[in-house]
């Protein structure tokens, strides 16, 4: 970027304070013909409205990307079996641990049951064979003693001793036999409970894999799973952008046509891996969507700093309006006679810029555009513009200038 373009370039401040300077001189011919309409029809309506400027400003190119969930999975079954129910459908909001699915547990079951029981018989052997090593411990002490008094035999003697190891052998074995079966009911009590299938984490079904009736073997997908409320927009970036996007303050604004949302400008998360045959490189942004409006694969916008400067027509976020058509703007309009009245205008987005927009279409610097209740409007409807920032008239410019 030239010197020159990045002098001309002002601050989303800069243009905020230009918008406030002009909208006093702009609004004033409107009221006073307001102010002197003849009575009948319906009374004006009040809104807020902002002045239209045009400024040099650091151009930006829009790029097509797509919308990504910041989580989304393919719930597997850590177990086996016929399917038994499928809970959930596509489309329902699940909390993380509900039940998506339950197989058929009777062959788990019973499993479990024959395991629990040998569990309680190697309890039982491993008792008698820790009787049986006492009572030979207890042999051994006895001839040790005879022996001391020259009393017993060394035959005896050994024999006693080779009956306490044989002993401790045993229930070192019955030791290790009941802890292979205790890890074994462990094992079992697991498949019993991968017999039913949770969600993960917070979502929404968006697709099943299985019905009732289906054998479905381990790791056999059940559901497709995408989380809520936060989102990734990718996007392919030309690499011949990337000296534009290297300052800190270079940000990405992005929307989302099918949804109506649009979020401002913020620093994207650049991956350093360029397309070979396509010479782009990866960036996301993180956007939050409490309406729900945003879906896993839609297409988004993305307003890219393009190193360049251009004179661009500038509206507030707040006056952009969409239908079928696409977006359009209210403007106040004089009719000649009585109060002014709003009129539609189509303009095309062409980027964001924090909180004001670049847009093209019938638009001239000094129209005043609705920020403030254009929602309720249609067209012609008799309005009374009052300033976006009336009730910080007393701090403006005018009182400033007075004192």
């Amino acid at each position: 970027m030239s010197a020159s373009d990045s002098v001309a370039t002002p601050s989303a401040g800069r243009l905020r304070r230009r918008f406030q300077f002009l909208l006093p001189a702009v609004l004033a011919a409107g009221v006073a013909r307001g102010a002197g309409a003849q009575d009948g029809g319906p009374p004006p309506t009040p809104v807020r409205v902002a002045p239209v400027v045009e400024r040099l400003v650091q151009d930006r190119l829009s790029l097509t990307g797509e919308v990504r969930a910041s989580l989304k999975s393919t719930v597997a079954a850590d177990g086996e079996g016929r399917v038994l129910e499928v809970v959930v459908r596509e489309g329902e909001m699940v909390a993380a641990g509900a039940v998506l699915a339950r197989l058929d547990e009777t062959g788990a079951r019973l499993s479990l049951a024959r395991l629990e029981a040998r569990g309680l018989v190697a309890a039982a052997v491993t008792d008698v064979r820790q009787a049986e090593l006492d009572r030979a411990e207890l042999d051994l002490t006895r001839l040790e003693q005879l022996a001391a008094d020259r009393a017993s035999r060394p035959r005896e003697l050994d024999d006693a001793r080779a009956a306490v190891a044989i002993a401790r052998a045993r229930l070192a074995e019955a030791k290790a036999d009941r802890q292979v079966i205790e890890a074994e009911t462990a094992i079992a009590a697991d498949e019993l409970a991968d017999a039913v299938i949770h969600a993960p984490f917070d979502g929404t079904v968006v697709r099943r894999h299985t019905d009732p009736g289906r054998w479905m073997e381990r790791g056999g997908a059940v559901v497709d799973l995408v989380a809520r409320g936060r989102y990734q927009v990718w996007l392919d970036i030309p690499q011949r952008l990337r000296p534009a996007l290297a300052s800190e303050d270079a940000t990405v604004g992005v929307r989302v046509d099918a949804a109506g949302r649009s979020w401002p400008p913020a620093r994207p998360v650049i991956v350093p891996l360029v397309d070979p045959e396509a010479r782009t490189f990866p960036a996301y942004l993180w956007v939050e969507d409490p309406s729900g409006l945003l879906a896993d694969g839609m297409s988004a916008i993305g307003s890219v700093p393009a190193g360049q400067a251009a004179l661009r027509t500038l509206v507030p976020r707040d006056a952009l309006l969409q239908n079928a058509a696409g977006f359009y703007v209210f403007v106040v309009r004089d009719t000649g006679q009585g109060p002014p009245a709003a009129m539609p205008a189509t303009v095309r987005v062409l980027f964001d810029l924090d909180d004001v927009v670049a847009v093209s279409g019938p638009l001239a610097e000094g129209d005043l555009v609705v920020v403030e209740g254009n929602e309720r409007l249609f067209p012609m409807m008799p309005v009374t513009p009052v300033p976006a920032d009336a009730d910080n008239a007393a701090t403006g410019p005018a009182a400033t200038a007075a004192d």
